[in-house]
């Protein structure tokens, strides 16, 4: 991670899931142990931790730091307007009334129109975050995972981050837009059958965050989509 911050890489385009060591001992419950889903839920979340804080711990800068960024200790909270700004409308004269730039973001931002986005995500099945370059979208949905992995978010689930770019080149690679396909081979180092990855989506038991919408080649965005 440190060699592609130099290098000015996103890391994640280059690496690989990490492997087993051969004469490594690792132990796993047998895939016959593990038949009640919230058994499932636990031992997948356990397994995929490592993987979890090695993709969303650490966040890229643009200041000339030496060493990656850890997320959580610089992490602040975020909130979300309930509706998108440029689709209100406001007099000329609440403008003219608004003698600074921070009255006049009052305007668009006032009480009631804004909800705390960990409160958000929790209510709602399906979100999309909409915000401009360098807002922190990557950054909460990073945060989110690890909080998810951690049990501190939506215990009841396992956190599966996906960057949308990554997941496009290999969508291009094997001919394979399948999403259900694209999170199994994500979690192939955990070695988890098809349908236990089917278990575990079929009954909402997967905090699926999908990052990098807009970074799409124009070719594949309509497909990825």
């Amino acid at each position: 991670i440190e060699l592609c911050f130099v290098l000015n890489l996103d890391w994640h385009d280059i690496s690989d899931s990490p492997q087993h060591i051969p004469g490594q001992k690792v132990q796993k419950e047998s895939k016959e142990q593990i038949t009640d889903v919230d058994q499932l839920v636990t031992t997948v979340r356990s397994q995929i931790a490592e993987k979890i804080q090695s993709q969303c711990g650490t966040l890229q800068s643009s200041f000339e730091f030496a060493q990656p960024l850890q997320l959580e200790r610089i992490f602040t909270n975020v909130n979300f307007l309930t509706s998108l700004s440029h689709q209100r409308w406001l007099e000329v004269s609440d403008l003219q009334e608004a003698h600074s730039s921070s009255q006049r973001l009052n305007l668009i931002t006032k009480e009631g129109q804004t909800i705390p986005a960990l409160k958000a995500i929790a209510t709602e099945s399906r979100l999309v975050i909409l915000g401009k370059p360098g807002a922190g979208k990557t950054t909460l949905l990073q945060y989110l995972a690890l909080q998810c992995s951690q049990g501190q978010f939506k215990a009841e689930q396992v956190p599966v981050f996906i960057s949308l770019r990554a997941y496009a080149l290999q969508a291009k690679e094997t001919k394979d837009t399948s999403l259900l396909d694209y999170i199994g081979y994500v979690w192939s180092s955990q070695e988890l059958e098809q349908k236990q990855v089917e278990s575990l989506l079929q009954q909402g038991r997967v905090l699926i965050l999908l990052d990098g919408l807009d970074e799409l080649p124009q070719e594949q965005s309509n497909d990825i989509a």
